[in-house]
């Protein structure tokens, strides 16, 4: 009987999107497959709220948090993921996006889920290498944290 392993590959991790803004993730079908090395960057910026009462001690509170993810794109003529990640960096619009460690609606499978805009779209033309974008993008609009793919 085969058993579950005690880590997560990151090439079973999906980065799916979507066209319509908003949406959830059960209508996300479509899988962005061409994509290599994928970062997601997750940080809360902090509000300085030390007093003297602190004896010395410098207190924050966690205030905004922000979601960054960026991953090269080998190029396809004609690639479907391509064109939408393109239209929206042309248009200065966002995209839906769901970072997932999994494929979705999977047990242990989680990620952010939400509208994107793509603040890099450059291109690598290395001789010896395939044409590779390099894009990034930030989240907008936080729809929810996919936890099992949900």
């Amino acid at each position: 009987m085969a058993t579950t392993p005690d880590f997560m590959l990151g090439i079973d991790a999906k980065l799916y999107y979507n066209a319509t803004l908003g949406a959830a993730l059960t209508t996300f079908t479509l899988t962005l497959d061409r994509v290599q090395d994928v970062s997601l960057k997750i940080s809360t910026s902090d509000a300085d709220i030390t007093t003297r009462a602190n004896s010395g001690w410098k207190a924050i509170a966690p205030t905004l948090k922000e979601a960054e993810v960026s991953f090269g794109l080998v190029a396809k003529a004609g690639d479907a993921g391509l064109i939408a990640l393109r239209t929206a960096w042309l248009a200065n619009s966002a995209i839906g996006l769901a970072v997932l460690t999994g494929a979705k609606a999977t047990t242990g499978v989680e990620g952010p889920v939400g509208d994107w805009s793509i603040t890099e779209f450059s291109r690598d033309e290395t001789l010896t290498e395939a044409i590779k974008y390099n894009v990034t993008a930030k989240l907008t609009t936080y729809k929810a944290w996919a936890i099992d793919g949900v």
